[in-house]
């Protein structure tokens, strides 16, 4: 997880994107498309790198305070 905390970390560091790590097991971040599409990718990019892909039965998505 170490790997992907830091690919999310580049992105902060472009200004692109920001987040809130918790527990390896929640991403927190804003409820907008391009926070979520930085995720998705991001996610993709560890998969790449390592084989491993979410659980996608063991996985959840919650979306608060959005107008989208």
């Amino acid at each position: 997880m170490d790997y992907f905390f830091e690919l999310l970390k580049s992105k902060v560091d472009t200004g692109d994107f920001d987040f809130h790590p918790g527990y390896d097991l929640f991403i927190l971040c804003k409820a907008n498309e391009k926070s979520l599409k930085t995720i998705k990718r991001m996610l993709e990019m560890f998969g790449d790198f390592f084989g491993l892909r979410p659980n996608l039965a063991r996985s959840t998505c919650y979306f608060v305070k959005t107008d989208q």
